[in-house]
């Protein structure tokens, strides 16, 4: 069978489909929207794959209806004997029963199993009205019905108050059938439970059956032509329509039933046993929006977490360039390279006093800060509280606040998707120490990596100078080189923070000496140069390397139990494989 493959990547991915719903809706008030559907799909791939394997299984034929419809009672007419049991009783009957004239044998008990892989196979004294997970097979072997090859099943009925417990078994069994009869009481023929099923089954186009039981004679061929006109309405194929009349005496049947009998008789050897492909993908396409609409709408809330994360991502970094970069406060970048770029200098002129600050290194931190802060008056405030780490921190909260808020907002939304969205959120709430660390260690990975730029900027003005010996010899003949070489020294042996220097006299003398000489055009150009490179930084650092692979991750830790958990690919490959079908 050329379908075959396709089918059996179908299956699975119904199954999986249909095991998840199941699972979802287990405590649910009322079934899930399009279960029975589902259930049916299920079914029939599982026999589309499984029963071209199966020449020796014999034909299957099921009786279906609701309550009270006269289900068991057909079956024994059909076979002649007192075989099924009937009862006067709603719900009587809550599993399928399969009766026969064939032997019982491993080969048929592994053939049927195999197409009801979910139920165990009991005896029929066995079956228990609390465990509905099973069926059984009799054989019987005396019986009236002309064909012998083949298994008649009784079912549950599809309306009662309990269906709902055991309301798979019909469309479990109706994929498997060579031939259905649904048998309805003349009361119930126009019952919606009724068309329901027969809307189901109707596109299959499995041969179909229908009795309408305890009709008077009298009124047979107004019922038959009423049902008719309702089937041809709602363009749904039925093979005949026929009627029975209320029996006093099972006895009385025999010729009542026979035109129903000649009839499967016939189908038995007429109906392929495979649903032919493109049937079977014409009825899969009908209801496939409605049943991956649930996990469409869980990839959906995925791909729109990702969307969050990179539009975020964008929002952070412009608040940094907004409320550092373009700020006064980015001084402290450049602040950084001058001091780099008085290092380089050695003027000849201060090199005594540089030797004298050298002696100092011994001298306590605070000591040697207590210069500074005497010529400054202000108190430092230390090198891990600069403007732009605390921009940085400041950012990032506000990244991660708007994310936070954007969950919660989704979780609360009554949509199929609320549950992924619930789970994020307590997922990101588990990860909070996780995202403050990597934010800890991203901005010192972001300090690291731009220092080399620092350096960088401070060659380029030493180069400059050099290339321009008027200020260079303007400022080595300074005075406020020999005070600037001693705040240089301080920071480096740890007696004043980068904040405090930038309020230092000494510091302001120089800095404005610098900006206003030639080499001031070359500072503004580097300036663009180091934002650029900074915000490139921090993007890589911060978002790149730390936070996003965490963020994009947190979906795969949160809890998979209350989502039906199929990925894009799963659905893709799927729906490729129903393309394919019959192609």
């Amino acid at each position: 069978m050329k379908n075959r493959q396709t089918i059996a990547e179908l299956y699975t991915f119904v199954s999986h489909l249909r095991h998840r719903d199941r699972q979802l809706h287990v405590n649910a008030d009322r079934p899930a929207p399009h279960s029975q559907s589902l259930v049916l799909a299920d079914a029939l791939l599982r026999h589309s794959h499984m029963r071209g394997a199966m020449e020796g299984l014999p034909a299957q034929l099921v009786v279906i209806g609701p309550t009270q419809a006269g289900k068991s009672t057909l079956v024994n007419l059909l076979l002649g004997t007192e075989a099924a049991t009937a009862s006067p009783l709603a719900g009587f009957t809550r599993h399928a029963q399969g009766f026969t004239p064939l032997p019982i044998d491993d080969v048929l008990k592994a053939g049927i199993q195999s197409l009801l892989p979910e139920w165990q196979l009991l005896a029929p004294e066995q079956l228990d009205a609390e465990k509905l997970d099973s069926f059984s097979l009799q054989q019987i072997p005396q019986i009236s019905f002309p064909e012998q090859n083949f298994v008649l099943w009784d079912t549950p009925d599809f309306d009662s108050v309990h269906s709902r417990n055991y309301r798979a078994t019909v469309p479990v069994m109706c994929a498997m059938a060579d031939a259905i009869v649904l048998i309805v009481s003349k009361e119930k023929y126009a019952d919606q439970s009724v068309w329901d099923i027969l809307q189901l089954l109707a596109p299959i186009e499995k041969p179909l059956g229908i009795l309408i039981n305890k009709v008077a004679p009298e009124n047979a061929t107004a019922l038959q032509q009423a049902m008719q006109k309702k089937l041809d309405q709602a363009q749904i194929s039925c093979g005949h329509v026929f009627t029975l009349p209320y029996l006093q005496d099972t006895r009385e049947g025999t010729t009542a039933i026979a035109p129903l009998r000649d009839d499967l008789q016939q189908r038995i050897h007429e109906t392929p046993h495979i649903t032919p492909a493109e049937k079977l993908r014409s009825w899969l396409m009908l209801y496939w929006d409605a049943w991956v609409e649930p996990v469409r709408k869980e990839i959906a809330a995925k791909q729109q977490w990702e969307t969050m994360l990179s539009s975020g991502q964008e929002e952070a970094l412009q608040y940094y360039a907004e409320n550092y970069l373009q700020q006064p406060q980015y001084s402290e970048t450049l602040q950084q390279a001058i001091v780099r770029l008085l290092e380089l200098l050695e003027i000849p002129a201060v090199s005594g006093g540089l030797q004298s600050f050298r002696k100092l290194i011994t001298w306590p931190a605070r000591k040697l800060g207590g210069l500074i802060k005497k010529q400054a008056n202000v108190q430092p405030t230390g090198s891990n509280d600069s403007q732009e780490f605390i921009m940085i921190r400041e950012a990032c909260e506000h990244y991660l606040t708007g994310l936070h808020n954007s969950v919660i907002h989704h979780a609360d939304e009554a949509s199929t998707a609320s549950a992924w969205w619930k789970n994020l959120e307590q997922a990101m709430q588990k990860n909070d120490a996780v995202l403050k660390e990597k934010i800890k260690q991203a901005i010192e990975a972001h300090k690291k990596s731009f220092a080399p730029e620092i350096e960088r900027t401070a060659n380029e003005w030493y180069e400059y100078l050099q290339e321009h010996p008027v200020t260079l010899n303007s400022l080595r003949t300074a005075r406020i080189s020999a005070d600037a070489a001693a705040v240089v020294l301080a920071i480096k042996t740890g007696g004043v923070s980068l904040h405090d220097l930038a309020l230092a006299p000494a510091f302001v003398a120089v800095t404005s000496f610098l900006t206003e000489s030639a080499v001031g055009q070359q500072m503004k150009k580097t300036e663009a140069r180091l934002k650029q490179k900074q915000q490139e930084s921090l993007r890589k650092h911060l978002f790149e390397d730390a936070l996003l692979p965490t963020l994009m991750a947190i979906p795969d830790t949160m809890s998979k139990e209350n989502l039906y958990n199929i990925s894009e690919t799963e659905l893709k490959h799927a729906e490729t494989a129903l393309e394919k079908l019959d192609a």
